[in-house]
């Protein structure tokens, strides 16, 4: 399971090279899971990587880019509107 935060203006930024280390090493090892916590609105939401390699080929998925210290590294920024949300302290179903 891959634990990142979010934020409903920021939406989520998945580092592009930290998604393929994931992809192409521990998924071929065993299925891996996101889990989004957004602590803004105490919501999370787990997405299964073959979800999430399907929202990435979305219309609504955007590029861009970090500032790392001598380079830049891309990322897809998603919108939290792409997700079904779940508050904090609810049950919770996972695929």
């Amino acid at each position: 399971m891959e634990v990142q935060g979010c934020s409903p203006r920021a939406g989520i930024k998945l580092k592009i090279e930290k998604y393929v280390a994931i992809e192409t090493a521990w998924h071929t090892v065993m299925p891996v899971l996101y889990f989004f916590w957004d602590s803004s609105r105490n919501m999370f939401v787990t997405v299964p990587l073959q979800d999430l390699n399907k929202l990435i080929k979305s219309d609504q998925t955007t590029l861009g880019t970090f500032k790392d210290p001598g380079i830049e590294k891309p990322y897809w920024q998603l919108k939290t509107n792409m997700f079904e949300w779940t508050h904090d302290g609810e049950e919770a179903g996972m695929a």
